[in-house]
């Protein structure tokens, strides 16, 4: 006669994983709502250890195939994927990009550089292609003093006559 599987049996390899998913979740949100800037950048390092190194996993559109494919991993040696993708679920839509702000790894990444890499060595890109044309409006040049060829155009920039490129 088989053995059935006891709670024991399928939770017992999946403990430290739930703690850490848990302990995990839970300073996420204690960080989301308490605003505060240190405990923002220990979540986002957190962010990058467990869900980046340890996890190696974040929740995608690659997820969502899954569902439409209907290829899902086995619920119960599974659990700590099932509780984060229903917790990155209901807190999108409770409370907006708290997965993107907090628990994913390549945001947490992104947002760690943003504050490490000195600004002289970013590279800012354009709004929108059209902030990287040329002002050539000929009609608004008369009168500039300076010269009057056009110069480009940047988000922050003016063109001829200091007025802003449009």
């Amino acid at each position: 006669m088989d053995a059935v599987e006891t709670w024991r049996d399928i939770l017992g390899p999946q403990a430290i994983d739930l703690s850490l998913l848990a302990a995990f979740v839970a300073l996420a949100l204690v960080s989301f709502f308490r605003k505060s800037v240190r405990l923002k950048y220990v979540t986002l390092a957190a962010a990058v250890g467990y869900m980046g190194f340890v996890k190696s996993r974040l929740v995608s559109v690659v997820d969502l195939f899954a569902v439409a494919d209907l290829s899902l991993p086995v619920f119960k040696y599974n659990l700590a994927w099932y509780l984060l993708s229903f917790f990155v679920l209901a807190s999108t839509v409770l409370w907006g990009r708290l997965y993107c702000g907090r628990i994913c790894a390549f945001g947490a990444l992104t947002q760690l550089m943003d504050t490490v890499v000195p600004s002289r060595l970013r590279a800012e890109v354009p709004s929108s292609p059209r902030a990287t044309s040329l002002c050539t409006d000929t009609s608004s040049r008369s009168g500039c003093s300076g010269s009057s060829a056009p110069r480009p155009c940047g988000s922050a920039s003016r063109c001829c006559c200091w007025r802003r490129c449009s």
